[in-house]
Parts: C-alpha cells; structure tokens; sequence
C-alpha cells in the first residue's frame, strides 16, 4: 500500500499504451492534432497490437488537416 492508504496500481505495457492511446484521442478531441499525431505514432513504433486503429486516426487527422494524399496513405495502408 501507498501511504495515502490505497493499494498502488502497477504499469503494465497494455495499460501503458492504452494510456496512450486515450491521451492521443483526448489530444484529437481538443484540437491539438499535432499532440495527437505525436502520440499515435509513438504507439506506431511501439509495435501497436492494433495498428489498424493507430492508422485510422493517423489518416483522419490528415484528412482534417485537408491532406487528402497523407490521408489515403494511412487509410489504405
């Protein structure tokens, strides 16, 4: 136990990028693309177990950065 009294929470790598991966799509939400593609593609090169998700937000902020050529990139990827 911590000395606040409760247990202390252990990092695991799935709750690591999970973690990440709520902070990249709170970064998306408030318009900080560019906090939320440096995140996503840390999660990239971390070897995301679900890169088809890192790869769809990737596209989608491309695409909301009127980058259509980017976009199809991750999309098709």
């Amino acid at each position: 136990m911590s000395g606040n009294g409760l247990p202390s929470a252990r990092s695991t790598p799935a709750s690591d990028r999970e973690v990440k991966r709520l902070r990249a799509e709170l970064y998306e939400k408030l318009g900080r693309p560019g906090e939320a593609r440096a995140v996503w593609n840390e999660l990239l090169t971390d070897g995301a177990k679900d890169r088809y998700v890192v790869e769809e937000a990737l596209g989608r902020i491309a695409l909301s950065e009127g980058n259509a050529a980017e976009a199809r990139r991750w999309l098709e990827a």
